[in-house]
Formats: structure tokens, C-alpha cells, sequence
């Protein structure tokens, strides 16, 4: 289907996918890269679950929208994919899947699992499908920032670094997800479906900060494998927080396809709670530094203090801040 109001210079295309066999929704999805939307929905609901949580057999029919219409939501802009699921009852047999998978960060030196299992079966007129999905381990992330200025040296103007950043992020995690549905042929015409969703997700994690401003004091020489800095100033930041997510929603609709019209009703109950116990941040300051920079390096420059301060003694730095915030959120629809 395509639709187009010139005055409001709307466009759309409709498109139905066409899914795979033995793979799950989010493997069909990367099968298609010309794909690209921002909103799922399920039967109308907006997904609460991963796409890979969604095995392709549970799908009746897939269909894209890839820009808004007036008739659609404005979550809709930039494309959206609408699902309908098929009845369990309409399952060719039992279903059994499993999925285990891992994988290794070399900056934390540790590793991520994840586990799922998928079990249905269709029993006449009705049936049922489930899935437990849990994934836990540890992960980091390191990022590194240089920013450049002018200097006019002795020998004329020439590039010098100003600020150096290094930015740091590790964390732990475990989340559980469960979900689950019902479906129940009243008559060739009525399909009747409940669905339940569980989602626990519990995080910790540490993310520290280094910042090296040559900015804070005055270069005496530079050239093109490194620098002397007088009177730098280094910046640790660091901080650290718990964080806990639980969703839970509950569902029921129905599907009535008469010849000549479809009806479809849904009501959906949901709670979502987010808490972050504790969220400790802090800044602490080393003035007066002399250093070097070596910009041979592959990997970014290197400093070097010259003088009697120790970069690594946490004794040597002032406290400038600490913060501590506690934070809570509950959601019902």
C-alpha cells in the first residue's frame, strides 16, 4: 500500500515480510538491511521483549512501515514494524529450541552468556508457547579523546595538545526475561489469546575518568613526536552505581475475521519499576604538574610527570565534589 498527502508531504510504503524458517524474528530482520524502524509492534502492543526472543514460527505475518501515515502513530516516523502472531494452536507440532551463546571482552578480560529455551505445543483447539531467555556476565568499554590548540612557540605557531581524556566503563549484569501465550479457537471466526511477560534486570557498575589538561598550565616545547607542559592540572572522576529493572504485563485480546469485516480487541495491564539505590559520582584535582607527552604512540599520546607529584597516588589529589543521588521510577498503563 502506498499513501501520499502532498500538503503535509507524507509518504509511505507497506511491505510484508517474508520470514525464514528455524530462525528468530531479529535473524529475519538482518536478513533485510534495507530495513530500518524505530517501533515494534505485537498484536498492536508495542514490544516489550527482544526481537531474537521471537522465534519466526510464532509470526503469522510481518508488515513494514517505513515512513508515517496519517493513520499511524507518531512513534511511527522513521518506520515501524507491525506483527501479528499465529495461533499456537496452529503449531505443525511440538516446538523445542534452545540457544546458548558467549562472548569475550578482552578490556574486562571476562565473559558475557547467554542461555534461551523455547517449548510449544498445539492441542486442538488450543495451545501454548514459551520462552526463557537469561544472559549475565561482565562488560567494559574504554574511549579516548584528544583535543588540539595553537601555540605560538618560539619557532613559530604550531599545534599542541590542550586536553586528553580517557574514559573507562565496567559493569556486571544479570537479566531474566520469560514470556508467554495462550491462544484458544472459540469458532472458525474467533481467536482468543492471553500473554504474560517477565523482564528482571539487576546492574552495577564503575566508570572512572582521567583528564589531562595541558590547557591549565603552559607548553615550553614541542614538536612532532611529543611536548613539555608546565603547571598541568589532572582530573580523576569516578563513579559508581546499582541500578534494578523489573517489567511485568499481562494481556488478552481476540481476533473475530467475519467474511465481510475484522474486529480485533486488546487490553494489556503493565508495571514497570526502575530503581538506582545509589549513585555515588566524584571529582578529585592534582595542580601544578609538570609532564611530557610522547605522540609516537599508535595508540595516542602518553604523559609522563617530571616532577615530585605521583599521577597514581590517590593521597596526592584534593577533592573537589562528591555527589550521591538516589533515584526511583514506577510505571502503570
Amino acid at each position: 500500500e502506498s499513501t501520499q498527502v502532498e500538503e503535509e508531504r507524507v509518504t509511505s510504503d507497506r511491505e510484508v515480510v517474508e520470514l525464514v524458517e528455524d530462525s528468530n524474528l531479529a535473524e529475519a530482520i538482518d536478513r533485510r538491511p534495507d530495513l530500518n524502524f524505530r517501533n515494534v509492534t505485537i498484536d498492536g502492543e508495542r514490544a516489550t521483549i527482544s526481537l531474537s526472543d521471537i522465534p519466526a514460527d510464532q509470526v503469522e505475518s510481518a508488515e513494514v512501515s517505513k515512513a508515517v501515515t496519517p493513520d499511524l502513530d507518531a512513534d511511527m516516523r522513521g518506520g515501524g514494524l507491525n506483527l501479528r502472531s499465529r495461533p499456537t494452536y496452529k503449531l505443525d507440532g511440538p516446538v523445542v529450541k534452545g540457544f546458548i551463546g558467549m562472548d569475550y571482552n578482552p578490556i574486562v578480560s571476562d565473559e558475557e552468556w547467554e542461555t534461551s529455551l523455547t517449548y510449544g505445543m498445539p492441542m486442538g483447539n488450543w495451545g501454548f508457547i514459551g520462552t526463557i531467555t537469561t544472559e549475565s556476565g561482565r562488560d567494559g568499554s574504554e574511549r579516548y579523546r584528544q583535543d588540539w590548540e595553537l601555540w605560538d612557540s618560539p619557532d613559530g605557531t604550531r599545534p599542541v595538545l590542550k586536553n586528553q581524556t580517557l574514559d573507562r566503563s565496567e559493569y556486571e549484569f544479570s537479566e531474566y526475561t520469560a514470556n508467554g501465550t495462550i491462544d484458544f479457537k472459540a469458532s472458525e471466526l474467533v481467536r482468543i489469546y492471553f500473554k504474560g511477560n517477565i523482564r528482571s534486570l539487576d546492574r552495577s557498575g564503575y566508570r572512572p575518568r582521567l583528564v589531562v589538561r595541558q590547557s591549565a598550565g603552559k607548553h615550553t616545547q614541542s614538536n612532532d613526536e611529543g611536548g613539555k607542559v608546565e603547571g598541568a592540572r589532572l582530573e580523576r572522576y569516578a563513579a559508581g552505581w546499582e541500578a534494578e529493572l523489573r517489567d511485568y504485563s499481562l494481556t488478552t485480546g481476540a481476533y473475530l475475521d467475519f467474511p465481510s469485516a475484522a474486529i480485533d480487541y486488546q487490553i494489556t495491564y503493565a508495571v514497570r519499576t526502575s530503581t538506582e539505590p545509589e549513585f555515588i559520582s566524584a571529582k578529585f584535582d592534582l595542580e601544578d604538574v609538570d609532564l611530557d607527552y610522547d605522540l609516537t604512540r599508535e595508540d595516542g599520546p602518553a604523559f609522563a610527570v617530571v616532577n615530585d607529584e605521583d599521577a597514581n597516588d590517590p593521597t596526592a589529589y584534593v577533592n573537589d565534589w562528591i555527589s550521591s543521588d538516589y533515584w526511583d521510577q514506577e510505571t502503570k498503563d
